[in-house]
């Protein structure tokens, strides 16, 4: 079954296309896997050296993101109320500077905390719990996979509700069967010890989840289905998988199946979903979030007075929620003349236009040609692909 868990990660589109991009998603689950599997070998075995391994982990695990360093309140406490007395002794003196290790990543966390990292126009708008609402909200279609850009695997999103549900019922009816065993005093503390190391491992995994949910959906960038921020989702990844294997093994022990056929399954489901990350449909048009960052961080610096201008753009619904005048190319070319009445009558005192020119030919690419009416002043100009460069242009009569 951990053959078929793997499998099943690995038919991810989303997770084949950070895995090759070496994003920090993927070290961040990565070291989010290796804490798990050191915190059920301490709750199997609770002994000091075992549970100085999961605490250790902790620091690299916060180094690769910083929403992981949330995981020290679920271990810290796990470890405090789990490890006997006896063994606090048998600490090493490596545990003297553990609370340094994280002083780098609370540094940086500080010096980068700034509404230019976040990408935010006040430092008040990264966070609020008034957005987690709106991006769960985003996060239901993301996870059932609505479209195939998010990378996702509907299949898999069901099988794992599913299987949730099916380990609410096992677990209400181990819990029952420990009452029913009191007889047998040897058995029962056997089977309740059993129970417990599951019940404190599962507690642990739901709190783990449930942080980082909450911090990714009070974040600002917090929406998943946006191809920039899609990548979020990858730590969520082991608990749908997990969730959809235990479905399977029930099943296959409900009905006396052979494993082989769930391998078969998540095979298939490597075969549907490589040829999606193939095509690169979550990310292929990440150049929207370059174009986005670099005409935000020049406006910032070179154009503050907001009411001065108008932002001539293909994507000018992204500039208006950060109170920017904006419209399109297209309405531009259409109602030159409009246009050109209301900077003569001082309505704005001149255009910022967004075009992208391709590389081999110099000219404007992408429904981004503008009236010969207007004559541009180039300002700026940044690479955004291989073949496309943003070029920020004045208008002014």
């Amino acid at each position: 079954w951990g053959s078929v868990a793997m499998l099943l990660l690995a038919s991810y589109p989303l997770f084949v296309l950070y895995m090759t991009s070496a994003g920090f998603e993927v070290f961040n689950l990565l070291f989010a896997l290796i804490l798990f599997a050191l915190v059920e070998k301490f709750l199997r075995c609770p002994l000091a050296e075992n549970a100085e391994l999961a605490l250790l982990i902790l620091p690299l695990l916060a180094q690769t993101r910083y929403e992981s360093a949330l995981a020290v309140f679920c271990v810290v406490p796990l470890v405090l109320y789990c490890l006997p007395r006896l063994e606090y002794s048998r600490f090493s003196l490596r545990l003297l500077i553990w609370p340094l290790l994280f002083v780098p990543i609370a540094w940086l966390r500080i010096v980068t905390f700034s509404q230019q990292a976040f990408q935010v126009t006040e430092i008040s708008q990264a966070f609020g719990f008034d957005l987690f609402v709106k991006n769960v909200q985003k996060a239901l279609p993301f996870f059932t996979g609505n479209e195939r850009a998010y990378g996702m695997i509907p299949v898999i999103t069901f099988l794992a509700v599913a299987g949730s549900v099916w380990l609410m019922f096992d677990w209400y009816a181990r819990r029952n069967a420990l009452v029913k065993a009191g007889l047998d005093l040897a058995a029962a503390d056997r089977k309740r010890n059993t129970f417990n190391t599951d019940l404190l491992m599962g507690i642990l995994l739901l709190v783990f989840f449930a942080f980082h949910a909450v911090a990714r959906f009070t974040y600002f960038w917090g929406d998943m289905t946006l191809q920039y921020t899609s990548r979020l989702g990858i730590i969520f990844l082991p608990a749908l998988v997990f969730l959809a294997v235990y479905l399977l093994r029930r099943v296959a022990i409900a009905f006396n199946l052979s494993r082989s056929w769930a391998l078969v399954g998540a095979v298939l489901l490597i075969l549907h979903g490589w040829p999606v990350a193939g095509q690169n449909l979550a990310v292929r048009d990440i150049l929207f979030y370059r174009e986005f960052k670099s005409v935000r961080e020049f406006l910032q610096q070179y154009f503050p007075a907001r009411k001065d201008y108008i932002i001539v753009s293909e994507l000018s619904n992204a500039y208006v929620p950060l109170r920017y005048n904006s419209i399109t190319i297209d309405h531009l070319n259409a109602n030159a003349a409009q246009v050109l009445q209301d900077l003569k009558n001082r309505t704005w005192r001149y255009l910022l236009v967004l075009q992208k020119i391709d590389t081999a030919t110099g000219l404007p690419a992408d429904n981004t040609q503008i009236s010969g009416e207007f004559k541009l002043k180039t300002l700026y100009e940044t690479q955004l692909s291989l073949n496309r460069i943003l070029r920020i242009s004045r208008f002014q009569p």
